[in-house]
C-alpha cells in the first residue's frame, strides 16, 4: 500500500502539485516508509517553500540510504550555506564521504570553492582543492582499470550464457555485469528474448529487480504483480510452489522498503521450506523378552 502511495506523490510531484505530494510523502514517512527518491523530493519541497532545517534533515536521511551518492551530500551543502552555518563545519563531517562518492567530480569541487569564496573563506580551501584534486586523479585511475576488468567480464559471461541459454543462473549473472555498466537497453532486450527460453516468474523476478535498481517503480510494481498473479493462480490449481519462489518476492519488497509484504512473503517462505523437509519415521523399539 506504501508503495502505491509513493508512486501517486511521486507523480504528483512531476506535475508539480506539489501540496499533495508533499501530504501524501509526509504520510507515508510518519509511518516509517523509507525512499531515496523520497527524502529528496520531500527535501526539495521543504527547500523551496517551508524550511531549510527540515530540507536538511530529508537530504540526510535519502544519504543515509544511498551513502555512495554526491547529490544529498551536495544538498545538505547548499542548506548549510543557505542557513549562515561555516563551511568548515560541513567540510569536517562529510568531506571524507564526499569525496569518495560515486558521482564526485569538478563540477561539485567548482560548487564547494563557490561556497568558500561567499564565505570569504578562499585560503581555508586551498588544502580542500588539493585533497579533491589527488582524490579524483585516483578516482580516474581506478575507474580506467575497473571498466576494462568490467568489460572483459560482460563478454566472459555473455560467452557463458549463449551457451546455454535456459540456465537462469547464467543470466543472472550477466545481468547483474550489464547493471554495473548500466547497459539498460541491452538488459531489456536480453530480458525480452529470455522469455522465450526461461521460466516466465523468473525473468520477471530479473525485470523487477532491475527496474527497482534503475528506480522506474511503476513497471517493477508491473512486474512484481505479474509474479504475484501466477502464484496466486498456482495456489488455486493446487500447483507445486517452490519456496524459492516466495524468497524472490520477498526479496523484492524488501528493496522496495515494503517491511509487511518484505515479512509476508518472508513466513510464506519458511513455512513452504518446512513443508518440504523429510519427516523421519520412528524406528521401531525391539521388546526384550
Amino acid at each position: 500500500m506504501d508503495d502505491q502511495r509513493f508512486l501517486i506523490a511521486k507523480e504528483l510531484y512531476q506535475q508539480k502539485i506539489y501540496n499533495q505530494a508533499f501530504d501524501i510523502y509526509t504520510e507515508v514517512e510518519n509511518k516509517g516508509y523509507k525512499k531515496y527518491e523520497m527524502f529528496i523530493e520531500l527535501g526539495h519541497i521543504y527547500f523551496h517553500h517551508m524550511g531549510l532545517s527540515n530540507a536538511y534533515q530529508r537530504y540526510l536521511k535519502a544519504h543515509e540510504i544511498e551513502p555512495k551518492q554526491t547529490y544529498p551530500l551536495m544538498r545538505m551543502l547548499k542548506c548549510q550555506d543557505q542557513l549562515n552555518q561555516p563551511v568548515e563545519m560541513f567540510i569536517e563531517d562529510y568531506f571524507e564521504l564526499l569525496i569518495e562518492s560515486n558521482d564526485f567530480s569538478e563540477k561539485e569541487l567548482k560548487k564547494i570553492k563557490l561556497v568558500y569564496q561567499k564565505q570569504g573563506k578562499e585560503k581555508l580551501f586551498e588544502s580542500v582543492e588539493s585533497k579533491a584534486i589527488q582524490a579524483l586523479i585516483e578516482k580516474k585511475q581506478h575507474e580506467k582499470i575497473s571498466h576494462e576488468a568490467l568489460f572483459q567480464k560482460i563478454d566472459h559471461m555473455k560467452l557463458v550464457y549463449h551457451q546455454n541459454t535456459k540456465n537462469a543462473v547464467n543470466l543472472m549473472a550477466l545481468i547483474d555485469l550489464l547493471e554495473q555498466d548500466n547497459r539498460n537497453d541491452e538488459i531489456a532486450e536480453i530480458l525480452d528474448h529470455a522469455y522465450y527460453n526461461i521460466n516466465h516468474f523468473e525473468v520477471d523476478y530479473l525485470y523487477a529487480r532491475h527496474y527497482i535498481r534503475i528506480e522506474w517503480m511503476t513497471d517493477a510494481m508491473t512486474a512484481i504483480n505479474r509474479m504475484e498473479a501466477r502464484l496466486k493462480k498456482h495456489e488455486l490449481e493446487h500447483k507445486m510452489i517452490k519456496f524459492y519462489e516466495y524468497k524472490k518476492l520477498a526479496e523484492l519488497y524488501q528493496l522496495l522498503g515494503n517491511e509487511a509484504l518484505y515479512q509476508f512473503y518472508d513466513k510464506k517462505m519458511i513455512e513452504k521450506q518446512n513443508q518440504m523437509k523429510p519427516r523421519h519415521k520412528k524406528k521401531p523399539t525391539l521388546e526384550r523378552s
